[in-house]
């Protein structure tokens, strides 16, 4: 814990202070939302959620774009892992943990904000983690492209989604019984034709 202090104390000081500015925006796009006339849970449910989305993978992009010394590399595919168990559980922990929570909050939150699958979401996850990867070596910031960085990352947004979706089902299963908004209502407020998970066409 003192050494991921050591080096992203800016990060994690500036991600703090954030989630108050982050809850700002989320209460003034709500409030916006529902002035037009979208249903008051599904302005605070789309609110929170874009907001969300920005506020959990921002400070990971910045810790991933912070250039080190010396010059970028490309590593083979499990070197990168290898290397992590190489320099002990800790290391490997934070490593791996790390890079399953770079799209984390996207891939718990897509599905809240549309209806999208988590299929697609491994997708997505997996084309901006290989932009990502690529720009550290093009830009030459000392980085490390790491093609199990990319499974990591899309991995952990898929397994997000899926917690997502098996929340959302129950949440509307919920609130059907009480006779409740269905979590599955359309975004605006019109009632979905379509299973949760499924994309709009």
């Amino acid at each position: 814990m003192t050494e991921v202090w050591r080096l992203w104390a800016a990060v994690l000081v500036v991600s703090g202070a954030g989630l108050l500015l982050a809850a700002g925006i989320a209460l003034a796009l709500a409030a916006g939302r529902i002035r037009h006339g979208v249903p008051r849970h599904t302005a605070w449910r789309h609110s929170i959620a874009e907001v969300g989305i920005v506020a959990g993978t921002l400070p990971w992009l910045w810790m991933i774009m912070t250039p080190n010394p010396g010059p970028s590399k490309i590593v083979t595919p499990l070197d990168g892992l290898r290397a992590d168990f190489g320099h002990g559980a800790a290391n490997a922990v934070m490593q791996v943990g790390g890079n399953l929570l770079v799209f984390a909050a996207f891939g718990f939150l897509a599905p809240v904000r549309w209806r999208i699958r988590p299929l697609a979401v491994l997708a997505i996850a997996a084309v901006a983690s290989a932009i990502l990867e690529t720009s550290q070596y093009i830009l030459d910031i000392g980085r490390i492209a790491d093609f199990d960085d990319i499974i990591l990352n899309a991995a952990g947004a898929g397994l997000a989604a899926l917690c997502a979706r098996r929340l959302s089902r129950r949440i509307d299963g919920n609130m059907t019984e009480t006779g409740g908004p269905s979590i599955a209502t359309h975004r605006y407020g019109e009632p979905s034709t379509q299973p949760i998970g499924s994309t709009d066409t």
